[in-house]
C-alpha cells in the first residue's frame, strides 16, 4: 500500500492509527515544522490529490492542512506544542466537502452516491514536543462493485440496479453515517448481459442488502428484488451476478491488488415466486385470526415488554386465558422508499418479506389501522417509558423529530404508501421521492396453560 509521511525533521517513526509519545531532546519551541513526504508501497495505487489535516484532539478544531499534488510535492505545517489527530483523504473530488472542516465533520458522496476512484484514508494520533517523524497508511474506505445480469429478455432496452441501504457520509475520524439508495445504469452487451463498469460507494449500513432489478421493455416496467444477508464491507470487492431465470452465470470477476479477497453474490431473479407485481401485498394483513401463529403462555405479555425476545406493541382482545399480540420488529429501517418510489417501489416490501426474527417469519408492513392502534399503545405520552425499555434491551428506539435532512422523521403504513408518526395523530401519503423508517409487525395469538 502506498504510504503517506507527516516528517517534524527527523526522530521517532509509528504506523497509523498508535499513539506517538515524542522524546523531549530539547527545550520545546513554540511551533514546529511538518515536512511532508508520500512513498508508495506494495501494489496499490494511492490517488492525488491527498487533503492533510491536523485536528487539536481536545476541541476536535483544524489546527492546520496541506494538500500534496503530486508524489514530488512537499508541502509544509506548522504545529505547535500538543497533541493532534493526523488526517490523509485521497478520492474525494467528486465529493462534497467542508472548507474548515472539524474531526466530526463529513466527507459526502456525490448525489448518485457513486464514485469512479476509491476514497482512501489514514489517520495518526501524535503528541508534538519538538522533532518527529510519521507514517500515515491510507486505506480503501469503500467497496468495489462489479455486476453483471445475464439472459435478459431480447425486448429490454433499459436496465439498472438500486442498492439499499449505503452509507453515503464519512467523518474525517472515519465514522460511517447517513444512508441512501445507490442507482446504478447498466449497459448492454453482447449475448443478453447488461453489466456496469467498475464503482465504488461506502459500505452497506444494514445486516442486509437489498437489490431492486428495474427492466424496462417497450410494453411494461418490471422491478424484481433480491436480498442478500449480509453487509458490503469496506475494501472488499463484490462481483454481484444475476441470472433471468435460467440459473447462475458469472460473466468478468474482479480481483483488485492490495484489496481483501472479492467476494461473489449470485442470484436468481424473474422468476414467477421472486417477482414483485403492483398487488403483491394485497392480502398481506388479511389473515383471519385461525391462521395466526397461536402461542401457550403462562400469563397474557403486556404492552411495552418484551416476550420471547420480541416486543410486544398493543393486545388486543385480551381475557384471562387468551389475546392477540401486535409484535414490533426489534429491527428498524431508515432510507426506505415508498411504494409510489420509480425505481425502487418495492423496497420496503422486500424487507418484510426477507425479515426473520429469532425464527419467526411472516412480518409485514402495518396497515393504517394497526399504526393507530401501536401509537396509542406505545406512541404520544407513552414514548419516553416505551424508549427506556427499548434502550435497556438494545433495541432501537422510536424515533421522532426531524431527520438528518431536516425532514420529519415518518414510518411507512399501508404497503408503504402511506406514513405515520410516533408522536402525533398524522398519518399522510408517502411521497414519491424522500425517504422513511420502517418498523414491521407480526400479529400472533397466545393463550394460556
Amino acid at each position: 500500500m502506498k504510504k503517506l509521511l507527516f516528517i517534524l525533521t527527523g526522530v521517532a517513526l509509528l504506523t497509523a492509527c498508535q499513539k506517538i509519545s515524542l522524546e523531549d531532546f530539547n527545550t520545546p519551541t513554540t511551533e514546529s515544522e511538518v515536512r511532508i513526504l508520500t512513498r508508495s508501497a506494495s501494489n496499490v495505487n494511492i490517488s492525488y490529490p491527498i487533503y492533510l489535516y491536523a485536528f487539536n484532539i481536545s476541541s476536535g478544531k483544524l489546527q492546520s492542512s496541506s494538500t500534496l499534488k503530486s508524489e514530488s510535492d512537499t508541502p509544509v505545517l506548522n504545529l505547535g506544542a500538543g497533541t493532534y489527530h493526523l488526517v490523509a483523504v485521497a478520492g474525494i473530488e467528486d465529493c462534497e466537502v467542508p472548507e474548515q472542516p472539524t474531526i466530526n465533520s463529513t466527507i459526502t458522496l456525490p448525489k448518485d452516491s457513486l464514485l469512479q476512484q476509491p476514497l482512501q484514508m489514514g489517520s495518526a494520533d501524535i503528541s508534538v514536543s519538538k522533532s518527529t517523524t510519521v507514517t500515515i497508511t491510507l486505506y480503501n474506505q469503500v467497496t468495489a462493485i462489479n455486476i453483471a445480469l445475464t439472459d435478459i429478455p431480447d425486448d429490454v432496452s433499459a436496465c439498472h440496479v438500486s442498492f439499499s441501504l449505503m452509507h453515503n457520509s464519512i467523518s474525517y475520524g472515519g465514522k460511517l453515517s447517513g444512508t441512501t439508495v445507490n442507482t446504478i445504469e447498466l449497459n448492454k452487451q453482447a449475448n443478453n448481459i447488461w453489466s456496469a463498469p467498475l464503482f465504488y460507494t461506502l459500505p452497506s449500513s444494514n445486516q442486509q442488502l437489498t437489490l431492486s432489478i428495474n427492466c424496462t421493455s417497450p410494453q411494461v416496467s418490471n422491478t424484481y428484488g433480491y436480498i442478500h444477508n449480509g453487509q458490503l464491507a469496506a475494501n472488499t470487492p463484490y462481483n454481484i451476478m444475476g441470472s433471468y431465470k435460467t440459473g447462475f452465470a458469472v460473466n468478468g470477476v474482479i480481483n483488485l491488488a492490495g484489496w481483501n479477497a472479492p467476494q461473489e453474490i449470485n442470484f436468481t431473479f424473474g422468476a414467477e415466486n421472486n417477482e414483485n407485481s403492483d398487488d403483491s401485498n394485497d392480502d398481506e394483513n388479511d389473515d383471519t385470526e385461525e391462521d395466526r401463529d397461536e402461542y401457550v403462555v403462562n400469563s397474557i405479555p403486556k404492552v411495552g415488554t418484551i416476550w420471547n425476545n420480541h416486543f410486544v406493541a398493543t393486545v388486543l382482545d385480551a381475557t384471562t386465558s387468551e389475546a392477540e399480540l401486535i409484535l414490533l420488529s426489534t429491527t428498524e429501517w431508515d432510507g426506505v422508499t415508498s411504494a409510489t418510489h420509480a425505481e425502487t417501489p418495492h423496497m420496503a416490501a422486500n424487507f418484510a418479506a426477507s425479515y426473520t426474527e429469532d425464527g419467526m417469519t411472516n412480518w409485514s408492513i402495518p396497515t393504517r389501522d394497526e399504526a393507530k392502534l401501536m401509537r396509542t399503545a406505545i406512541g404520544l405520552d407513552k414514548l419516553e417509558s416505551i424508549n427506556a425499555v427499548l434502550k435497556a434491551n438494545n433495541i432501537p428506539q422510536l424515533n421522532v423529530g426531524e431527520s438528518d435532512k431536516g425532514e420529519s422523521i415518518r414510518y411507512l403504513c399501508d404497503d408503504a404508501t402511506f406514513t405515520y408518526v410516533w408522536d402525533g395523530t398524522s398519518i399522510s401519503k408517502s411521497g414519491t421521492k424522500r425517504t422513511y423508517n420502517l418498523r414491521l409487525i407480526k400479529r400472533v395469538k397466545v393463550v394460556t396453560k
